[in-house]
């Protein structure tokens, strides 16, 4: 879905766009629609100008669109909705890539092309929030040094929301990470089992127990 009252195209939908056609992989573009909306909020001309501007710019639908994705628009009605949901019933359903990938191919959720993307986002925005965070803490310490009472409280509420942003990020770089560890674990049981040791199965179990895997 895209609002066609919007102006430009937001660096969110940008990522969102990329994100999404690395989990579905070229050969499911076939089964993408592109639908926008908002068309009762803005001249008719106008949302048709942007409607091709998304549609034949590289950087936005054209590489989908010419493997077969198709653009639709939503009026707002309800005749307009069921028009576009029943287009969806006409498409064959097909593998993702991101399937493929951590079926066929066995790999880890953060070595996946979505993963690897989601990964690099999340370190370009620690970046960002690292560097935020030494301006906030440079502040702080003019603050406390004039004695700046007021300031300092004002600082200080600021230095907690980006902290607990700062690790909601690193968390979600455990969860990638930890995908990629779970999965080296079973390629290393299947090799033991293939080997029919039952004894390195064990001392598998146990160096798992010991947290001697990280």
């Amino acid at each position: 879905l895209h609002r066609i009252s919007d102006n430009r195209v937001a660096g969110s939908s940008l990522n969102n766009l990329k994100l999404c056609r690395a989990i579905c992989g070229e050969e499911t573009f076939k089964n993408v629609i592109f639908c926008s909306t908002m068309w009762d909020q803005v001249d008719f001309e106008v949302g048709e100008s942007r409607e091709r501007e998304l549609s034949y710019t590289e950087l936005f639908w054209a590489p989908i669109l010419r493997k077969g994705g198709r653009v639709t628009r939503h009026n707002n009605t309800i005749e307009s909705g069921r028009s576009i949901v029943l287009q969806t019933f006409a498409l064959q359903p097909v593998t993702l890539a991101l399937q493929r990938e951590i079926v066929d191919e066995h790999k880890s959720l953060l070595d996946t092309m979505a993963g690897m993307i989601v990964n690099e986002e999340l370190e370009a925005l620690k970046r960002k929030q690292e560097e935020e965070l030494a301006e906030i803490e440079e502040d702080f310490k003019q603050a406390v040094k004039s004695n700046d009472v007021s300031t300092q409280r004002i600082i200080e509420s600021d230095r907690k929301t980006y902290y607990h942003q700062f690790n909601e990020m690193e968390n979600q770089q455990r969860i990638l990470s930890q995908s990629r560890q779970i999965q080296d674990l079973r390629k290393r049981l299947a090799m033991l089992e293939e080997r029919g040791s039952g004894a390195g199965v064990w001392g598998f179990i146990k160096e798992v127990c010991r947290g001697t895997l990280a």
